[in-house]
């Protein structure tokens, strides 16, 4: 019995470490956006997770426990693939691949070229650099709704500029999206069935939530006249002084001899001010009385 035992575990260990070894990372790129993934290689075929690379081309990806099968639908058409078998099908029409689909740590394997063949994606294989591109044009919504306990202190400073900047309360019933980055969150003001262009609100925070950057798009009509407040140099300067305030930057304004030459040399747009400190700048609208930009250096 212990022979047996010894026997079946030695064979164990020697069936991990040689299916180990095919486990390999390679850069994997689907739809320009980039993953550092496992690929397995099995039968001289290169296998890659079937419902990562599905859903980021835009698929949605169902598992069905009871037959074990994944099924895919994209773009109207029905995929499906089956496990430990070398069929797959579209709709009603069975196609056989040269090695079987698998699971592996709960993750569907199937062979690259099948899937973006199925996908009707354009794939590409650098077997020296370890790298696999698949591609169908599709584009993911990175954006997301704002929430509450996410991103509190962000919306509660977001709605102050609004009360300071949006002075007809034209954004009144906007659409707010956020998009997680690398550095922080950028948020996104605007009108449905509007040009963004023409009415936004655009404002870019770090990860200590400090705004970075912001930005007022607008451009009057008879919908959206904007105020005619015409201000002075003193008063567009008090209205920056505000904004500065409500951003955490209560540094004074640079004086003129203290102004590099390109903040010197700099011609702003005609019924503008441009307001400088150390580590910021804010350019009021005078003609409209309101801040509608500000970035941070």
């Amino acid at each position: 019995m212990k022979k047996k035992f010894l026997f079946l575990l030695s064979f164990l260990l020697l069936f991990t470490s040689v299916y180990a070894s095919e486990r390999k990372k390679m850069t994997l790129v689907i739809n320009n956006i980039v993953f550092e993934k496992d690929f397995v290689v099995k039968n001289d075929r290169i296998h890659i997770p079937l419902r990562l690379v599905s859903e980021n081309l835009g698929a949605d990806v169902v598992w069905k426990g009871d037959t074990r099968q994944v099924e895919i639908i994209n773009k109207g058409k029905k995929i499906v693939f089956y496990i430990d078998s070398k069929e797959y099908r579209i709709d009603d029409m069975v196609f056989t691949i040269d090695s079987p689909t698998f699971i592996l740590n709960d993750t569907a394997y199937v062979p690259a070229r099948a899937l973006a063949n199925a996908m009707d994606a354009k794939l590409e294989w650098n077997e020296k650099e370890f790298y696999c591109s698949i591609n169908n044009g599709y584009e993911r919504d990175a954006t997301r709704e704002p929430d509450p306990l996410m991103d509190g202190k962000d919306l509660a400073l977001i709605n102050k500029i609004r009360r300071v900047t949006d002075l007809g309360d034209y954004l009144r019933d906007g659409v707010m999206r956020v998009e997680e980055v690398q550095d922080g969150k950028v948020y996104e003001l605007f009108l449905k069935d509007y040009e963004k262009k023409n009415l936004s609100m655009r404002f870019i925070f770090d990860k200590n939530n400090n705004l970075k950057f912001y930005k007022f798009d607008y451009f009057p009509n008879e919908k959206y006249p904007f105020l005619e407040k015409h201000l002075s140099e003193g008063e567009s300067r008090k209205v920056a002084r505000e904004f500065m305030n409500l951003v955490g930057n209560k540094k004074r304004f640079l004086k003129d001899k203290e102004l590099s030459k390109d903040q010197r040399d700099y011609l702003p747009d005609a019924g503008t001010y441009v307001f400088y400190t150390k580590s910021g700048e804010v350019t009021v609208d005078a003609s409209g009385g309101f801040v509608y930009a500000y970035s941070k250096n």
